[in-house]
């Protein structure tokens, strides 16, 4: 009788856990998502190209390491605007936050005046 209730336990403390995991892969992504995305400006340090062995067939794209206004460095996809030389102030948009961390695009130039 004992077995049964431990085994009946057991049972239901593994039906709890897996609930538990399956609520939060199925929520995470909805987190993120609902992350605001910035408008960010700054200035490119370097650039060159990445290999992405994921795209359909492989291939490479540009990517580029810019100083930020408030002076952190970051790296970021180009997804309009390229290719970036070392100096040029560019605009750039930062998605997401959370959970694995922020992804950056350089979406264009920005306009000195």
């Amino acid at each position: 009788m004992n077995d049964d209730v431990a085994s009946h336990r057991t049972a239901w403390l593994v039906a709890i856990v897996v609930a538990l995991l399956v609520a939060g892969t199925l929520t995470l992504p909805l987190l993120r998502d609902a992350a605001p995305t910035r408008s960010l400006q700054g200035i490119v340090v370097s650039s060159g190209t990445v290999s992405i062995s994921s795209l359909r067939g492989g291939g490479t794209r540009e990517a580029v390491k810019i100083r930020l206004a408030d002076g952190r460095e970051i790296i970021a996809s180009v997804s309009a605007g390229g290719p970036y030389a070392a100096g040029d102030p560019v605009q750039v948009l930062e998605k997401g936050g959370f959970p694995g961390g922020a992804s950056y695009e350089a979406i264009g130039r920005q306009v000195v005046e």
